[in-house]
């Protein structure tokens, strides 16, 4: 009996996860459709550099997401709304820096348009985000007895 409460509770746990995946990656959709807005404006229409556009647009971008998987994904967690925030924004970095290490070596070495590039880029960064999201950012406080 103690075998089956395991296994029902580490599926549980399991189907939670996939579940939060998935809304991270819905949510994370919204972000990208952001960001590669900002990009693209800025880059073909104020004429900012790519790779001067990409931050501007991932920051809007992850900013979104924030508010979203606050909202949709995790469950609430008891931290003050700037100091989650400062969190996700701290995480969210090594994605970007993924992101644009990945980006600007598809342009520049392997000569894809930038826009392409980034799109192409966007799984580095979501594997990373989802994983600081979930262990850190998002994390439940252990109650202690």
């Amino acid at each position: 009996m103690e075998d089956y409460k395991y296994m029902s509770a580490h599926r549980s746990n399991e189907f939670q996860t996939i579940t939060q995946f998935v809304k991270f990656a819905l949510v994370g959709a919204t972000g990208t459709l952001i960001s590669l807005s900002i990009l693209y404006i800025l880059t073909e229409f104020f004429y900012f550099e790519y790779w001067i556009a990409l931050p501007i647009g991932y920051f809007i971008g992850i900013t979104n997401n924030f508010l979203l998987n606050k909202r949709f994904t995790f469950l609430p967690v008891d931290k003050p709304f700037l100091a989650q925030y400062s969190e996700y924004i701290l995480s969210m970095l090594l994605g970007a820096l993924g992101y644009s290490i990945s980006t600007v070596i598809l342009t520049e070495v392997f000569l894809i348009w930038y826009f392409l590039s980034a799109v192409l880029s966007v799984g580095v960064s979501t594997i990373i985000d989802f994983g600081l999201s979930k262990i850190w950012v998002f994390r439940k406080k252990e109650k202690k007895l």
